[in-house]
């Protein structure tokens, strides 16, 4: 078994105050191989993203829902990311 590191930008979509417009979010992840194939449950994920400037660009959207769904996107973003490899 090995572990893997990498990194990818995800483009996560966000909408509020009437508008629709892509977040930008850096990602950097390891997981575990074993085999040349993904060992289910070890993804681990850093992310990094202008949240500040989101948050005060759109007052409607909590940090805890900005970081749950910008989380969802990352995760379903890398995981089809990995499968593809």
């Amino acid at each position: 078994m090995i572990w893997v590191v990498d990194k990818r930008v995800v483009t996560h979509l966000v909408e509020s105050c009437n508008r629709l417009f892509e977040l930008p979010v850096r990602v950097e992840f390891e997981y575990q191989c074993d085999n040349g194939r993904y060992v289910e449950g070890t993804l681990k994920t850093n992310t990094l993203f202008n949240e500040a400037h989101v948050l005060k660009t759109c007052p409607d959207i909590t940090r805890e829902e900005l970081n749950d769904s910008v989380a969802d996107s990352v995760r379903r973003d890398i995981l089809e990311y990995i499968k593809k490899k």
